[in-house]
């Protein structure tokens, strides 16, 4: 899978990108989500930064996760100011600088999750280290896989800690709702 992320150009990159962004701005989920919780992608992952100034200029609270190196562990932060509340973190990933304000997990309507693979019964392959299982583990938030098309699998192997995603939304199949979860 990472190889076939590292030979996608850059043109179908940006195009999936932006149908995925548009699926999802387009959304009933997004329509009533207040607050969210995306992420900042690295170089093979979909780009969600356009939902970022969308949820600001539609007055939503936008949160990133912000890494912790006394637990491992990510959490929410607030971002307002996309120039000024950014800066790069943990592996070189832009997230929320140390004056963002955390937000409760529990106040989350909505995350946008990364992955490497994605399945129809909401199973996401990570990139190994746990951080988003451990971040999404008790959320009630909807939690929505996205990826480019390429990134659907079939079967996804599933460890006890796995957290299972409510849908997988890639630009081809738009959303797709995992069947034990609603």
């Amino acid at each position: 899978m990472r190889q076939a992320l590292a030979a996608m150009s850059p043109d179908l990159r940006r195009s999936e990108s932006l149908r995925a962004c548009e699926t999802v701005s387009n959304s009933a989920v997004w329509r009533q989500a207040r607050t969210l919780l995306l992420y900042a992608p690295l170089p093979e992952e979909l780009d969600v930064s356009p939902l970022w100034f969308a949820a600001l200029a539609e007055g939503k609270t936008l949160c990133l996760p912000r890494y912790h190196s006394d637990g491992d562990n990510y959490s929410a932060a607030r971002v307002s100011d996309l120039a000024r509340d950014l800066t790069p973190g943990h592996h070189g990933i832009r997230e929320p600088a140390a004056a963002c304000p955390l937000i409760s997990l529990n106040l989350l309507d909505f995350v946008l999750v990364p992955g490497l693979a994605f399945g129809s019964d909401g199973r996401r392959l990570g990139r190994g280290k746990g951080y988003y299982d451990r971040l999404l583990t008790g959320l009630s938030a909807l939690k929505c896989g996205i990826g480019f098309d390429l990134q659907w699998s079939e079967w996804i192997p599933q460890e006890p800690c796995d957290v299972l995603l409510d849908c997988i939304l890639t630009p081809g199949r738009g959303f797709v709702w995992s069947p034990d979860r609603f």
